[in-house]
């Protein structure tokens, strides 16, 4: 047993000198190096804190450029919204214009029999019905012209508003691909 204690006691002390003689060694050889020790070696937290600086402003510029593009994004969402709306109502109002121009045809083509018959026609008071079905009939296309013409001027507005808010459209569209490009670029300068 005295021996194992007096092993034990050696290796102890042979532990606590070789503890003692490597630092030693390392600061005289610290001591005879010709370089400066870099400043994240002299003084590690300063270097991580600025390490920590530069995450937090990375991180920053990271978050405002995704503040930035959700905008743009939800803009230009909101516009092809409208410009869809715009080109379904310019669509539809087409649509419109197609069925007044038929109907106006009808009513011309009805308005011409409606005139031979009045002239062919023999008895006078079949006549006077025939003439003041003609009025009515004239009168109805008469409202059709100007229905006609206010369809004209809002199919003009629509079309113009629709150049319009396709070129807000196509600016949104550009600025969203210049944003694009600029994280592209942030991140590639960012690579090691």
């Amino acid at each position: 047993m005295p021996r194992v204690r007096s092993l034990t006691l050696y290796c102890l002390l042979s532990l606590i000198a070789l503890c003692l003689a490597v630092p030693a060694q390392a600061q005289a050889q610290a001591n005879n190096s010709p370089e400066p020790m870099p400043m994240s070696e002299r003084d590690p937290v300063r270097a991580l804190l600025g390490e920590v600086h530069l995450l937090r402003l990375a991180f920053q510029r990271w978050n405002l450029n995704a503040h930035r593009a959700q905008i743009v994004v939800e803009r230009v969402r909101a516009q092809q919204e409208h410009v869809d709306r715009l080109r379904k109502d310019l669509d539809e109002l087409r649509k419109q214009m197609i069925e007044l121009k038929l109907e106006q045809s009808r009513l011309t083509a009805f308005i011409k029999d409606l005139e031979d018959q009045i002239s062919r026609e023999q008895i006078n008071l079949r006549r006077l019905e025939l003439t003041a079905q003609l009025k009515r009939l004239k009168l109805e296309l008469e409202q059709h012209g100007q229905r006609e013409q206010a369809q004209r001027d809002r199919e003009m507005h629509l079309s113009g508003q629709l150049q319009v808010d396709e070129a807000k459209l196509r600016e949104l569209n550009e600025r969203l691909d210049a944003l694009e490009k600029d994280l592209e670029i942030q991140q590639s300068a960012n690579k090691p």
